[in-house]
């Protein structure tokens, strides 16, 4: 990540939906999570760190009319380009019989991945394909949509695949 950053040729505004002090004080990976976050602007001239409480700005949203972002959210932006992260995208979440619970962090990857995702001029299109009782595989979609692919279903009975189309998945 320290790497990349130092290739940064655009400006780029992360901004947390929520106070700082209330997003460390849950403690633990919320801390860590924090603290990578911070580290991107530390690390690049060309990144800024802002945070904006929605409990007391709660009209910043109203900015973004075609984004839906709650409180703890996080905002990358790169000029017109933004990409919503959420909170529970930063961590690996582990299930036991009783409760789900943080098992370990992937701030810094799904931060560096967002950021690449704004910067980047080139989009690769996939095309997932239905209609023909394929698998579903929400896991892989959601992989490629973290990594910045753009993402689209088409119905190969009623649709042709559109031109644009980099790759087709079929499952």
């Amino acid at each position: 990540s320290i790497d990349y950053l130092e290739t940064l040729e655009k400006d780029v505004t992360i901004t947390v939906l929520a106070d700082e002090k209330n997003f460390t004080s849950y403690g633990g990976y919320y801390t860590q999570a924090i603290e990578v976050i911070n580290k991107y602007q530390q690390y690049s001239d060309r990144v800024t760190v802002k945070y904006v409480d929605l409990v007391k700005n709660p009209t910043f949203v109203t900015n973004y009319p075609d984004l839906e972002m709650v409180n703890y959210d996080i905002l990358v932006e790169c000029g017109e380009r933004s990409k919503v992260v959420k909170l529970t995208d930063l961590f690996n979440i582990a299930t036991s019989s009783y409760y789900q619970y943080i098992a370990s962090s992937k701030a810094e990857q799904v931060m560096t991945s967002a950021i690449m995702g704004v910067v980047s001029d080139e989009r690769i299109k996939v095309a997932v394909a239905t209609g023909h009782e394929e698998y579903s595989d929400v896991g892989l979609v959601a992989l490629l949509e973290q990594n910045n692919y753009d993402i689209v279903e088409i119905n190969l009975n009623a649709e042709a695949i559109p031109e644009d189309t980099d790759m087709l998945l079929i499952i």
